[in-house]
């Protein structure tokens, strides 16, 4: 049973996608605005329906052969819940989804010949990061209301793209030998990729201490950092590959847990 619990939330990406969920509440709670429920829907159901795609998609054939599939039937149900929430989104937002969705297309599918953008030497982290960061922060657009001071939001988008910077690497450390694609690690070694994730943290943390916020919350994101480079301290001994999913994307919920906790800290300790 806890098997087939593991199966459903890993290998058919249900924890990933619980993960886009978590940045895009995390991206609520520093810029105060809250979501509207159809954007977390279609979040959800598009990371579901993307990721399913890119790990296990070969061909058409093939893909259509496997109707009777798990795989098949959650790939093909959040798709249409996809296109279902997309069609209740303002048009501005609309515009902006489809022009990432096709750069997100291109990074699995080839851009130009044969090449996408995943097997462009050495770019495939940062596509990533921008991708998440993106993704979360297209549904802030043209919010009532919202008018973050630029220089906080800034620091917040840049701690972000450091942070998935960071947690990316490993991956690529565990891929390294059967990557053909030129990653980080395999140009450095896995040593020295395993310090760039640590100095993106290091970055991550002075940024947040130039946030115009308490204490409490600066000392929130201590503690995320220390965390962090806990995980990728000890990233490579993790052999399960459900171990390395939970700990290392986990961190994403994470942060979002702590940053709300420190958000919220006196209503709780009323409580």
């Amino acid at each position: 049973m806890l098997l087939k619990l593991h199966r459903y939330l890993v290998y058919y990406n249900f924890f990933i996608s619980c993960c886009s969920i978590a940045l895009l509440f995390y991206f609520s709670l520093v810029l105060h605005k809250n979501i509207e429920a159809p954007v977390y829907i279609f979040t959800f159901s598009s990371t579901l329906f993307v990721y399913n795609l890119f790990r296990h998609y070969q061909s058409v054939k093939e893909f259509l052969s496997s109707y009777r599939t798990p795989l098949f039937v959650i790939t093909t149900y959040a798709f249409v819940i996809s296109i279902a929430c997309f069609t209740l989104l303002p048009k501005s937002l609309q515009l902006a989804y489809g022009i990432l969705g096709v750069l997100t297309l291109f990074y699995k599918f080839p851009l130009v010949g044969n090449v996408s953008l995943r097997a462009l030497p050495y770019i495939k982290i940062v596509v990533i990061a921008v991708v998440w960061v993106l993704s979360a922060l297209i549904s802030f657009m043209k919010a009532p209301g919202l008018k973050p001071d630029p220089g906080s939001a800034g620091i917040y988008i840049l701690m972000q793209f450091l942070f998935f910077i960071s947690i990316c690497i490993p991956f690529d450390i565990f891929d390294m030998h059967r990557d053909t694609m030129s990653t980080i690690p395999q140009k450095i070694g896995a040593k020295r990729a395993i310090l760039v994730s640590y100095l993106g943290m290091v970055f991550y943390l002075v940024l947040a201490f130039l946030l115009p916020c308490g204490p409490i919350q600066k000392g929130g994101y201590f503690l995320m950092t220390m965390c962090t480079c806990f995980v990728l301290r000890y990233s490579k001994a993790l052999k399960h590959k459900y171990s390395r999913y939970y700990l290392i994307d986990g961190l994403i919920i994470l942060q979002t847990g702590i940053v709300f906790l420190c958000q919220y800290h006196d209503q709780i300790v009323e409580l």
